[in-house]
């Protein structure tokens, strides 16, 4: 199979402008396929992968999702599963962008061939019979509703206080430790949805922490801040159960993105396992 679409049933149009979304990683495929719908009167946007699609899908849902057979961090199935589940009525083009040739005729137009003509109607279809998709509908929210919460263990004061404000200014309630000891304390009475915790840290590690929290918590999203030289290290946290890893000096914008999608993720698990339990 070379090429599928998953067409899955949406509420009525909502704006005449045709928005497609584009996951993939390749740099060069993501420029030759954007200038290619772009040329045809499409509003495209891009992600790299499954996650960050599911990010910019819950803040502007498009019309319709190009997605490639496979993605990092999930491939092409599961990815569409995880759309799935928050967003059901989502359109989503499967493609296999590898069979995608350039400039197949004299005339220059990579639109000569039938991979991409195919393409082009598997969208049409997908925008024109689909429209757009309308964000989730919500429960209305509580006057005050609670923000999430992250706990943030650095044994360096100024560190710890560079992460909480900026964290704060983003939206999150947020709690300090200085060592692992107090945050294991406190992670029995804040509850908080992601833990940023440091490698280096004097007494029980990070390491030992972070082993101590998913025993106590197998849900629990952790997030390992360390030097560089440490790096080797955070990336064997991550088979230990760390959801990422941040390098010093942190680059916020990293960090915000990989926040986001933890807290994605939870909500997604969350939601099933209410599902489940009301079948």
């Amino acid at each position: 199979m070379t090429l599928a679409s998953f067409l899955l049933p949406l509420s009525p149009g909502m704006t005449d402008t045709k928005t497609l979304l584009i996951v993939e990683t390749d740099p060069e495929v993501v420029a030759r396929v954007t200038a290619h719908f772009a040329e045809l009167g499409y509003a495209v946007d891009h992600a790299p992968d499954a996650l960050e699609a599911l990010i910019r899908i819950n803040f502007a849902p498009p019309q319709a999702v190009l997605m490639g057979l496979t993605t990092p961090r999930l491939g092409g199935v599961d990815a569409i599963r995880l759309l799935r589940r928050r967003h059901p009525g989502l359109a989503i083009v499967l493609n296999d962008f590898g069979r995608l040739t350039t400039r197949t005729d004299d005339s220059g137009d990579d639109r000569g061939s039938e991979a991409w003509r195919t393409l082009d109607r598997l969208v049409e279809i997908a925008v024109a019979k689909r429209g757009a998709v309308a964000p989730l509908e919500e429960p209305l929210p509580d006057p005050a509703p609670a923000r999430p919460r992250i706990l943030v263990v650095d044994d360096v004061g100024d560190v710890r206080d560079l992460l909480r404000d900026v964290l704060e200014a983003e939206g999150y309630a947020v709690a300090v430790a200085e060592d692992a000891a107090a945050a294991i304390s406190l992670v029995a009475s804040f509850k908080p949805q992601a833990v940023l915790l440091d490698i280096a840290m004097p007494g029980l590690s990070g390491i030992g922490a972070l082993r101590h929290l998913r025993a106590r918590d197998p849900q629990i999203g952790v997030i390992m801040v360390t030097g560089n030289e440490h790096e080797s290290t955070a990336r064997q946290t991550l088979a230990l159960g760390a959801f990422d890893y941040v390098r010093k000096p942190i680059d916020f914008d990293y960090l915000r993105r990989s926040i986001q999608t933890l807290l994605a993720l939870r909500s997604l698990a969350a939601t099933a396992a209410a599902s489940t339990a009301t079948v």
